[in-house]
């Protein structure tokens, strides 16, 4: 049940986490926003590694092992610039849930084919209904918007095309990880991954002028910030969740995160609960109940 509290955990994270930056893309560009928000979430496994006292052991680290980290960050940093740039493009509540239904259909056949673990029915049948629960917290229709009168009201294919790209590069990058944590302590391994996304992203903004030319709010920064340390904290007990628990369970549990952005939506821009919202929340929990089992 560890592994499983953990992937909820990193859900919550990951859910909050979004919402800030969809208030940030009309301001801030994509690339540098990302590169915010991995630098914050370094800094914060960092930071944790240390106070853990795992920094020692980052140094023991085989060269094999870090070799494979430096690639899972590569394919996971333009993961996290293409989603970005995918809620930049369209609504988070249908941008993340089509990221993370692609997410678990790419995590489970990836689980299946290259490890030894199962998919158990469970697993199958709870993955199932978090997908249904995803899909009718995600429609508009429950924030009573009259689709005749909204023209755009499809997502972009670029948008749509995006977050199947996040997709993909997060199933592999789950599944390397899965291999990793079996050799590296998971604060340890998602220190080293993280703190090379943030340098690489970091040097590509830097030489692309963003950092220099542009000015931002403090509070667009400070919003920034917290964004990254809630990714950095979904980061953590995700590579912690897969220490504990199969690929395809900690996946499946870690996609309510659009769950998580639903109650953020009510309390702060007071929209209406109806029953599909209702729905969809207990589909969540009794898909997430399911994969426990």
């Amino acid at each position: 049940m560890v592994g499983e509290a953990l992937a909820l955990a990193s859900a919550v994270f990951l859910g909050l986490s979004s919402a800030l930056v969809k208030n940030l893309t009309p301001r801030i560009n994509a690339v540098y926003l990302a590169a915010i928000r991995l630098f914050t979430s370094a800094l914060l496994a960092v930071g944790t590694a240390a106070a853990v006292g795992e920094l020692a052991v980052i140094a023991r680290v085989p060269l094999g092992t870090v070799s494979v980290l430096l690639g899972a960050a590569v394919i996971m940093m333009i993961g996290h610039v293409i989603l970005v740039k995918a809620i930049e493009l369209d609504d988070v509540s249908r941008v993340l849930p089509v990221t993370t239904g692609v997410y678990i259909l790419l995590s489970v056949i990836f689980s299946v084919l290259l490890t030894d673990d199962s998919v158990s029915w469970g697993t199958a049948v709870g993955g199932s209904v978090v997908l249904g629960g995803v899909y009718l917290l995600s429609s508009k229709h429950h924030r009573g918007i009259d689709q005749r009168q909204q023209p755009h009201y499809r997502p972009g294919l670029m948008a749509l095309g995006l977050a199947m790209g996040t997709s993909l590069a997060w199933s592999i990058g789950v599944m390397v990880m899965d291999e990793v944590v079996n050799q590296v302590e998971p604060i340890s391994a998602a220190a080293i991954r993280m703190s090379f996304m943030a340098l690489l992203l970091v040097g590509i903004t830097a030489f692309t002028g963003d950092i220099r030319g542009r000015r931002y709010s403090g509070l667009d920064l400070s919003v920034a910030c917290v964004s990254g340390l809630l990714l950095g904290a979904s980061t953590l007990t995700f590579t912690s969740a897969l220490k504990w628990s199969t690929p395809a369970t900690v996946v499946i549990l870690n996609s309510t995160a659009p769950l998580f952005v639903v109650p953020i939506a009510i309390i702060w821009l007071h929209e209406k609960v109806t029953r599909q919202v209702a729905v969809g929340t207990v589909a969540c929990f009794a898909g997430v109940v399911l994969t426990s089992l």
